[in-house]
């Protein structure tokens, strides 16, 4: 697998921050690991929120799942004040859960953030075939639950300025993750809305 170099890591002055988002079943955390393997940085790290939400053993809850945001998000800032670059995968279902997390990236009381590049990138699918990807999952989700969050994911797909949208139904992960890839190198245009597809 060809490994891609975002910048020159010697003249790198911020760093980045990608977000992965879209509904269970999708590929986030499978299409997060290919592009950790494409980036030729130095410094990375991935965070797959939903692994992370596994270590409060407590049942399913919204302050459970708010706790596990906000870890996630003083997880990122650590890696960031050390000159990270950082993958992050999680459902988003709810708008003000990734701002809430965006926020507290950047909210500290012990000095600053460095300077750092957001990109959110939402892998989108018709249900079917997210259905079709959860029977092949390690953990399968309930498809009641699987289809109510796909509704819910799919309804704030063009919510958020500067998100970028990539079909999947048609796309492997190898080829979503240099779509995503791509697009961080500038390849793409870069801060607005666009739709990656292969007809």
């Amino acid at each position: 697998m060809p490994e891609v170099n975002l910048d020159k890591v010697s003249t790198r002055k911020t760093a980045r921050v990608i977000v992965v988002r879209g509904a269970p079943g999708v590929g986030k955390t499978t299409v997060a690991k290919k592009i950790r393997a494409m980036l030729k940085t130095r410094k990375k790290a991935h965070i797959s929120i939903d692994q992370l939400q596994e270590c409060d053993l407590r049942g399913p809850s919204k302050d459970k799942m708010k706790l596990g945001i906000y870890h996630a998000a003083l997880m990122v800032r650590s890696f960031v004040r050390e000159g990270f670059d950082v993958i992050v995968d999680y459902v988003f279902d709810i708008p003000s859960d990734l701002e809430f997390f965006v926020e507290n990236v950047f909210r500290s009381h012990s000095g600053p953030v460095a300077p750092t590049f957001v990109q959110v990138f939402y892998l989108d699918a018709p249900y079917e075939t997210v259905r079709r990807r959860n029977t092949e999952r390690a953990l399968v989700m309930n498809e009641g639950l699987l289809k109510k969050l796909h509704k819910a994911c799919d309804k704030t797909k063009s919510c958020l300025v500067g998100e970028t949208i990539i079909d999947t139904a048609t796309l492997s992960p190898i080829n979503t993750a240099r779509a995503i890839v791509n697009q961080c190198q500038g390849l793409s245009s870069p801060g607005k809305k666009s739709h990656i597809q292969v007809d």
